[in-house]
């Protein structure tokens, strides 16, 4: 079985877009002071753009504020925003960005580590500490030197066919249970990056196991279709549909073959073998028993339909469908560019 592949493989520009130089840089920073990861303040990044006037600095704390923020930097003629938040404003951003279209053409987007988790910007952020990941990319741009340019698709996501929702990782059934796990009895003790989750996928697979399984967990029945494809009913353990190549932990929980630009993965209540499989995952190998019949499945699509009633997450955000007779449509909503620095 071969490694996963998508129409988006990661591509690496060392230049930046067609016309542009870097001298011509307009640059806004968007910083949320909630994000787990500025909770102790903003002073750092305040204090390296106290000598960059050219440099704009909004605060925002929720979509509304995110809103006026980007339409104020659309405005300004900002091309490259940097994203200081977490995976929850990152989704607000996108969101403002695919809906209100504030920007006469995209910005790029350069995300900083700021959040709790902050998987988005583990796989396609600047690496580091906020302020000096921030301080790398300027000086790289004062410097005028090239910068990596990664395009990804995005994911858009309705359940009610009227609001949609841009993001870059969308989870069902038992997902949401651990995000809200998380909440109640690990996020509380302040713990930041990737070692929360990691409790806290440790601790679900040992209940999918079998040890204090429904105390802990509960399998979702949902119904599943993919592309055009029928409808596939059962009940489901994890459900995901990702523009992420990798997850925390460099985690690659994909080995569809398809041309199509999503990664799906769903591992049903009965899938088989489930220790082995996660270990292959953790290391991103392709699992021996990863199909239908062993209750796996990885394909990369364009659409997936989901009727269920149960909550589901985007970008760690919970929403919660009307019902099982609506689907959850998650589906190719376009591409947006990320900034990298050459290693």
């Amino acid at each position: 079985m071969s490694e996963s592949r998508s129409l988006f493989d990661p591509e690496n520009q060392t230049a930046p877009p067609a016309g542009r130089k870097n001298h011509d840089w307009s640059i806004g920073v968007l910083s949320n002071p909630l994000s787990g990861g500025n909770k102790n303040g903003l002073r750092p990044i305040e204090k390296l753009l106290a000598g960059r006037p050219e440099i704009q600095h909004r605060e925002a704390k929720n979509p509304i504020e995110i809103d006026a923020a980007l339409a104020a930097f659309g405005r300004a003629g900002v091309n490259l925003l940097v994203l200081n938040g977490g995976d929850g404003t990152i989704q607000a951003a996108l969101t403002s960005l695919f809906t209100l279209k504030p920007f006469p053409e995209p910005p790029l987007l350069a995300v900083l580590k700021a959040g709790t988790t902050s998987m988005t910007a583990g796989d396609i952020g600047l690496k580091g500490r906020k302020e000096k990941a921030l301080s790398r990319l300027l000086q790289h741009l004062d410097d005028g030197k090239k910068i990596n340019i990664v395009q990804r698709p995005v994911l858009e996501v309705q359940h009610d066919e009227k609001i949609s929702r841009f993001g870059m990782f969308f989870g069902a059934a038992v997902i949401p249970q651990g995000i809200e796990f998380f909440h109640r009895r690990i996020n509380r003790h302040g713990l930041r990056g990737e070692f929360g989750p990691g409790l806290v996928m440790i601790r679900f697979l040992l209940a999918i196991l079998g040890f204090q399984r429904r105390k802990i967990i509960q399998a979702v029945p949902m119904t599943i279709q993919l592309n055009r494809d029928k409808g596939t009913e059962d009940r489901y353990l994890i459900v995901l549909v990702s523009a992420l190549e990798r997850l925390f932990f460099g985690l690659h929980p994909y080995w569809g073959e398809e041309n199509d630009p999503l990664h799906f993965t769903s591992v049903s209540d009965q899938a088989q073998h489930i220790l082995t499989t996660m270990f292959k995952l953790v290391f991103g190998r392709p699992p021996a028993h990863g199909g239908p019949g062993s209750g796996y499945q990885s394909r990369n699509v364009k659409q997936v339909k989901i009727f269920c009633a149960s909550p589901y997450t985007l970008d760690g955000q919970l929403y919660h469908p009307p019902g099982a007779d609506d689907p959850i449509t998650v589906r190719h909503g376009g591409t947006i560019s990320f900034v990298g620095l050459p290693s």
